[in-house]
This record gives C-alpha cells, sequence and structure tokens, in this order.
C-alpha cells in the first residue's frame, strides 16, 4: 500500500529555505531514490511542507536515515523546526487540467 510522508519544515531565514530547497532538488534521486511522488507548499517566506509519496512502507522507511543525514549536513541549524506524520494514503485525485498548471 501506498505511503505518504507529510513534513513540515521551519527555517531561520527565507534565504535558508530557499538554499534547503534547491539542494534538495538537485540531491532528491541520491537521497530518495523510491521516491513516487513529492509536492513542497510554501507555507511562510521560511517555511515550508513536502508531501512524499513511496510505493509501500518498506521504500518509506529506507531512506529515513539518508534523509536525516541530509537535513543535518545541509540545513543544519539553520532548521528551526521539522516534523512529520506518515500514513497510508486512501485517495488521490487529480484532474485531467492538472498537467496545465504553471509548477
Amino acid at each position: 500500500m501506498a505511503i505518504a510522508r507529510v513534513s513540515s519544515f521551519d527555517f531561520t531565514t527565507p534565504e535558508s529555505m530557499r538554499n534547503a530547497l534547491q539542494r534538495y532538488k538537485e540531491e532528491r534521486e541520491i537521497i530518495f531514490p523510491h521516491l513516487e511522488l513529492s509536492m513542497c507548499v510554501n507555507t511562510g517566506p521560511a517555511s515550508f511542507v513536502d508531501i512524499a509519496v513511496y510505493p509501500d512502507q518498506d521504500a518509506a522507511d529506507s531512506n529515513k536515515e539518508a534523509r536525516q543525514k541530509f537535513h543535518d549536513d545541509v540545513f543544519g541549524s539553520s532548521l528551526k523546526d521539522e516534523f512529520y506524520y506518515e500514513g497510508d494514503i486512501d485517495y488521490f485525485y487529480q484532474s485531467e487540467t492538472f498537467k496545465k498548471l504553471a509548477l
């Protein structure tokens, strides 16, 4: 069953958040090789929520060590707060017009 990890991040400055997101984009495939979907939602000038989807719990669990190392190395002291929830995906909807969004 597909698993979603919904993570919330709060940084000390908008610049540190932008730097963290840039590094994530550059290294995502290495750190999260089993990731099926990722969506970042900016929730403030220095905060965001990330929704990550994995094919199953084993795949979601397989990157936790690399995830933590990435956060420690890249985010460091610029990360004020972080937490995540994880669980089975109950449903997923995507409209036909989704591909027209300017993402």
